[in-house]
């Protein structure tokens, strides 16, 4: 996967650029850098996971966020919703509501729950 995430709206994100870093920063296995990179290397039954992004900002706000690596479910999900800065909401419907993401390497627009998104079972580690 490599992806660039955005806003459905025409401006930033409502979430801040420094409030994603926060709520990212204390996630296990997550090492976040002020000027908006980041890794995050995760295992989830029994597979490790390692997904690599940098935010970029406008004004203070969230201009977009790119993507590399490979995701499981939940992972996708805890990054959206720190995105949309609404850790209540894990549906598809508010994913599709606050985020557009550009597949860089298909080079076409996908659903923020899109499951080709998702690393299969049988993709590498």
């Amino acid at each position: 996967m490599f992806v660039r995430v955005y806003s459905t709206e025409d401006q930033s994100f409502a979430q801040s650029f420094e409030g994603f870093l926060e709520a990212i920063g204390s996630w296990e296995g997550m090492y976040a850098e002020l000027d908006g990179s980041w890794v995050w290397v995760f295992h989830e039954e029994g597979r490790r996971y390692q997904l690599d992004g940098m935010v970029y900002d406008r004004s203070g706000g969230i201009e977009y966020v790119e993507i590399k690596g490979q995701a499981t479910q939940k992972a996708w999900t805890r990054i959206c919703n720190a995105l949309i800065a609404d850790f209540q909401r894990t549906s598809p419907d508010a994913f599709a509501q606050h985020l557009r993401v550009h597949d860089i390497e298909q080079q076409c627009w996908r659903g923020a729950c899109d499951p080709s998104l998702l690393s299969s079972p049988d993709s590498p580690n």
